[in-house]
């Protein structure tokens, strides 16, 4: 059964530890960035669905809203984004400015 906010159909994460070890200590300081990587992957999916779909909000395989699949997806990338931040001691503080100007660009963007 799902719980809120899930994808029908979608699969669970059940990492076993002794996996999640050995993949700390296969990428050293850079813990997280194979998770980030492939939940990169997965949002790329979504958004390619949603492109060529655009007038649809049921995904192909008909196992839910294109939409609600972006919204997980996004937050799996968020969250993926920042464990890595976290776990490897990037500069949080840079990241968050670095953010508000590219959202800022963004905006100017949607306005030409």
């Amino acid at each position: 059964m799902s719980g809120e906010g899930e994808i029908p159909g979608a699969r669970r994460e059940n990492v076993d530890p002794a996996w999640s070890a050995k993949a700390h200590h296969r990428h050293g300081q850079w813990t997280g960035l194979f998770k980030l990587i492939e939940e990169c992957g997965e949002a790329m999916q979504v958004a390619g669905k949603i492109a060529a779909f655009p007038d649809a909000d049921e995904h192909p395989d008909g196992e839910g809203s294109l939409r609600g699949r972006i919204e997980c997806e996004l937050a799996d990338l968020i969250a993926s984004a920042e464990h890595v931040i976290d776990a490897t001691g990037l500069d949080a503080e840079r990241i968050r400015q670095r953010i508000a100007r590219k959202r800022a660009l963004f905006q100017r963007w949607m306005t030409i």
